[in-house]
């Protein structure tokens, strides 16, 4: 399934402009939260976007709708009074879990309303841009005091 998905959204090439959008949205969640002091950025996010996270095993046997959609990795649900559900597999790797994470993130983020070949690939290029401000973000807070001059400015 992952691979078929990376098969897909690699078929699929996003317009240049397209990419430049999505990494300034990225860069601009990633800037203004650790302006705010998170430390967890992609928890933080997740709990302003009102993205409750929910493992597959929690999910009720009964629930046919719901088990009918599990995947390899996960998914998550339209908001219902402003709560968007993310259920996921626990039992993936935890930076597949990251990964997922970032990517149903990019969803809710990018406005997806329903599945396309383009919405997968904007939410993967989403969470490709996330987790390498992730892994620079010690990198970036270097930089964070020319960052408050130039927004203040």
């Amino acid at each position: 399934m992952e691979e078929e998905k990376e098969e897909n959204s690699k078929e699929f090439s996003l317009a240049h402009w397209r990419q430049v959008e999505i990494a300034k949205k990225v860069c601009d969640i990633f800037i203004e939260m650790l302006l705010g002091g998170a430390e967890n950025i992609l928890q933080r996010t997740m709990e302003n976007l009102g993205i409750v996270p929910i493992p597959y095993s929690k999910i009720s046997k009964r629930k046919k709708d719901v088990q009918e959609l599990l995947g390899e990795y996960g998914f998550i649900f339209q908001p219902v009074n402003g709560i968007r559900t993310f259920f996921f597999n626990e039992d993936q790797s935890e930076q597949e879990l990251w990964k997922t994470s970032w990517h149903e993130v990019g969803h809710v983020e990018l406005g997806h309303k329903q599945e396309s070949q383009l919405a997968e690939a904007e939410a993967d290029f989403f969470m490709e841009c996330a987790i390498l401000l992730e892994a620079n973000k010690e990198k970036i807070k270097e930089v964070l005091p020319m960052i408050r001059e130039t927004k203040s400015a």
